[in-house]
């Protein structure tokens, strides 16, 4: 008879299972796999929305699975933000846009009262 399998193990196998969903979900619509490189197109730029949005899913399941993850900079791309995931099959990464605007000089505390204050207005009355 097996061990039972306590609930760290269970959630981290619960999270690579959900690691590898959307691993295929980046890999079956990301356009630069099928050789893209411009124009962008609105469909295009709509993939790859959805791309990037899948990419930082998949950093953060990463964490919950026990993979080595973490994001990198590379100052020589257009898009320097990078993406590492470093799988038990290799090192896979993708390249992200910057945020467009820079930090506003914002403290811990405005940070948190515009967070709650965010909150309240999507919770409404």
């Amino acid at each position: 008879m097996s061990a039972p399998v306590d609930a760290s193990t269970r959630l981290a196998r619960e999270a690579r299972a959900r690691l590898a969903s959307t691993l295929a979900a980046i890999a079956a619509l990301d356009p630069s796999r099928r050789g893209h490189t411009g124009p962008d197109t609105p469909e295009i730029t709509a993939a790859y929305a959805r791309r990037n949005a899948l990419i930082w899913t998949a950093l953060a399941l990463a964490h919950e699975a026990g993979v080595p993850a973490g994001v990198g900079h590379d100052p020589t791309d257009p898009r320097p933000v990078v993406v590492y995931l470093e799988l038990p099959t290799g090192q896979v990464s993708w390249h992200l846009p910057a945020h467009p605007v820079g930090w506003d000089g914002h403290s811990t505390t405005v940070k948190y009262a515009r967070t709650e204050a965010f909150v309240d207005l999507v919770a409404g009355p």
